[in-house]
């Protein structure tokens, strides 16, 4: 139920909830990640943790962690009203180990052309300075599941630079569906910028 106060005029996107399978996706994702850490226990310090969101006047501006999350019987796709903001800015970052990767500024449209463009151009020199990459160590690149990261040409590319080591939807290792709260930079890393 929405409040008619004017401070509740910036209102939140309204999303599908959680579906009876997400739970077991996102259990397995941290089992095999705990699991590979195991056997490899430099596995958790190889993963390139990656993310966008946008800042704006009023701070950050990061959707997936202002969900409304209702239940499957309310359409997911109803617009609400927000207040007016006079610009905005897209931002990749990235963590791993105990770096941060970044910031990037990506265009306020991202698609898949120019995510693919920043994979490709901007990306290796950002990482090429990274302690674990002059090791010889593989990268495991994640990203989650948005529409730009999971264009065939994104999923091509990532499998042809991180061959089976690349976290996504559709990737060798699967991103499990809503779970932006997996990645460092959604539960802290975008909280601490703004």
């Amino acid at each position: 139920m929405e409040s008619s106060s004017p401070e509740k005029q910036t209102c939140l996107p309204l999303h599908s909830g959680l579906e009876d399978n997400d739970f077991g996706n996102r259990v397995r994702l941290c089992r095999f990640s705990l699991h590979a850490d195991v056997d490899d226990p430099d596995f958790l310090k190889s993963i390139l943790w990656t993310d966008e969101s946008k800042f704006t006047k009023e701070g950050i501006l990061n959707l997936h962690n202002l969900h409304h999350w209702s239940s499957k019987d309310e359409n997911p796709r109803v617009k609400r009203q927000r207040s007016f903001q006079r610009f905005s800015l897209n931002v990749w970052a990235g963590v791993i180990e105990d770096r941060i990767i970044g910031p990037h500024y990506l265009p306020d449209n991202l698609n898949g052309d120019n995510y693919l463009e920043f994979l490709q151009n901007v990306l290796p020199e950002m990482i090429a300075e990274v302690p674990i990459f002059n090791e010889n160590r593989p990268i495991i690149f994640q990203n989650d599941g948005c529409p730009a990261h999971w264009r065939l040409i994104v999923r091509e590319y990532l499998d042809n630079v991180f061959p089976n080591s690349w976290i996504g939807r559709d990737g060798p290792i699967p991103w499990p569906p809503r779970s932006p709260d997996l990645t460092p930079l959604d539960f802290y890393v975008w909280g601490r910028a703004k």
